[in-house]
């Protein structure tokens, strides 16, 4: 599914002529077929085709993502081999996407493709394939994920969209899970406290049972999902969000994330190439500000590299954890 808002550019439009903009690789036919079905609805409603669309109004497509890509004018704005973004859910103000390990959410002095750089780049694509007008405000990322840390990304594509997830994150309104495949084991389901201090000049947290000066409390929490008497598959769940909490954190309980390069002095293990820490899921109150996110959860399912690990030591069961179940994708 897709909402797609109507642009001052295009107010005025007949329906059916944006549409045919929009997606300029699909037979017309098709077109009046998915608005008799309903499978294409304007502002939630049923139509026609040939009524006259207006600035804000939400074009729904219930269409597939591959249905919706083939339909696409050829992308000449990018460049040969350009990345796409792996979209989880879309709305007018809102973009959550899944950033792959190894990514930058945000660019560097290395001017390495990031994932915002990407994302802004699929939103500027869309608006000129669509022939309507670039909107001033860029996309921006309201949370950040390590490098090496796969998973869940939020992005603001309105002002207004930017704030109120700012806003949930800070208040702590809305439930972040991770996946975090560990060595060790001996912990049990719980919230966890201690003491964080960022060292800036080597980029690293210590942790502390005790007060340390500078030092910023935190609350880990932690469901074992499998373990197997030497390794261990967590849900943890953030309830403080410090720099380098759930690694430095698990590292301090005796449980440090697989392949991680800082806070596991266990040794390399065979196949893994970065540290197995996955943002599975973000869940959204009932009276979010986010009025289409109310009561939703968004999942993103663990990467194959995480799921090959998972299987081998837990078996195919577990993958169910890591959203290889039958509701892997629903929120």
């Amino acid at each position: 599914m897709k909402n797609v808002t109507v642009s001052a550019a295009e107010e005025g439009s007949r329906l059916d002529h944006f549409l045919a903009r929009l997606l300029p690789k699909a037979p017309k036919s098709f077109l009046y077929r998915m608005l008799r079905k309903k499978n294409i609805t304007r502002n939630g409603k049923r139509a026609e085709g040939n009524e006259k669309v207006s600035a804000g109004d939400v074009v729904t497509l219930y269409l597939s993502d591959e249905t919706i890509a083939s339909f696409l004018a050829d992308p000449s704005p990018r460049a040969p081999g350009e990345r796409h973004p792996v979209i989880l859910y879309e709305d007018t103000d809102v973009l959550i996407v899944s950033k792959e390990a190894g990514m930058l959410v945000q660019g560097d002095r290395t001017n390495t493709v990031s994932l915002t750089d990407i994302v802004r780049t699929e939103l500027s694509a869309r608006a000129q394939t669509a022939g309507t007008e670039e909107a001033a405000y860029k996309a921006s990322p309201a949370n950040r994920l390590d490098r090496n840390t796969s998973g869940i990304v939020l992005f603001g594509k309105t002002l207004a969209g930017t704030k109120a997830l700012t806003q949930a994150l800070r208040e702590r309104s809305v439930t972040k899970v991770y996946l975090a495949l560990t060595e060790g084991c001996g912990l049990s389901d719980g919230i966890y406290e201690a003491y964080l201090r960022k060292d800036e000049k080597t980029n690293t947290a210590e942790v502390s049972d005790t007060y340390l000066d500078g030092a910023d409390p935190i609350r880990t929490g932690v469901k074992v999902l499998h373990t197997n008497g030497r390794e261990s598959l967590f849900a943890i769940t953030l309830y403080t969000g410090r720099p380098h909490q759930i690694r430095a954190h698990l590292s301090h309980l005796g449980n440090p994330v697989m392949g991680d390069p800082k806070y596991n002095v266990t040794g390399k293990r065979k196949g893994i190439r970065r540290q197995m820490l996955h943002a599975f899921s973000i869940s959204f109150p009932d009276d979010s500000a986010l009025k289409n996110l109310r009561g939703r959860t968004i999942l993103s399912p663990c990467p194959s590299d995480m799921k090959n690990v998972i299987e081998e030591l837990f078996g195919r069961e577990a993958l169910r954890e890591a959203g290889e179940g039958p509701e892997r994708n629903a929120y």
